[in-house]
């Protein structure tokens, strides 16, 4: 599986392998495709919206045309939002992320039933919500590619 290409403007950390182990026993049984590993891409969104930004949908459309066609992969989008509050409101935002990354995918081709899409609010933020730079960071839709 080869990953999309980074942009810093859309992919806010670059591509990062989860795990470093070897995963080539859960790789799949078709001799054509190589193993691959738990991938995470990092896709930036618009502030106070459920929209990504431009760069960030070009990242994931591209990163889908690449998708490997093997079928022992499931896909898990987590989507996130950047405040002090973690209210119904930041908790509805963040599924929504999701929701549009998810119905992303599947317009390109990835089956429906293998990705799980779930709105975590303000859980796990991966900088400060007291700059304008971290919120950016933390608005944000997390796309997990992990083999069966």
């Amino acid at each position: 599986w080869q990953a999309a290409p980074r942009d810093n403007k859309s992919i806010i950390e670059p591509v990062t392998l989860v795990d470093g182990a070897d995963n080539s026993a859960k790789a799949s049984s078709s001799k054509d495709q190589p193993p691959f590993r738990e991938v995470k891409y990092i896709l930036e969104v618009q502030a106070n919206s459920e929209l990504l930004t431009d760069r960030a949908e070009e990242s994931l459309i591209k990163f889908v045309k690449s998708a490997p066609s093997q079928s022992d992969f499931e896909v898990l989008i987590e989507g996130y939002t950047a405040s002090d509050k973690n209210t119904q409101a930041n908790i509805d935002l963040s599924y929504k992320r999701a929701l549009l990354v998810k119905k992303l995918l599947v317009e390109h081709g990835i089956p429906a039933e293998r990705i799980v899409a779930t709105g975590r609010g303000i859980e796990n933020p991966v900088a400060t919500n007291n700059t304008s730079e971290g919120r950016r960071k933390n608005r944000r839709v997390e796309v997990s590619i992990i083999p069966k």
